[in-house]
């Protein structure tokens, strides 16, 4: 069995997967930065309620 890497190619992918991480994580602080506002009285009831224990839990 031979197995070759082509080291380039495995560059460009470490890069694609450093730049969605680092997209993924961006997307956390602002879903985070929502939520926060949402529950600090931006949205009451019984909806809100429901929703704030989904994304506690």
């Amino acid at each position: 069995m031979i197995i070759q890497a082509n080291y380039n190619k495995l560059e460009e992918i470490a890069k694609r997967f450093e730049a969605n991480s680092e997209a993924v994580a961006e997307m956390q602080k602002q879903v985070q930065r929502v939520f926060n506002n949402l529950h600090d009285g931006g949205w009451i009831g019984r909806g809100s309620d429901a929703f704030f224990e989904e994304m506690t839990h």
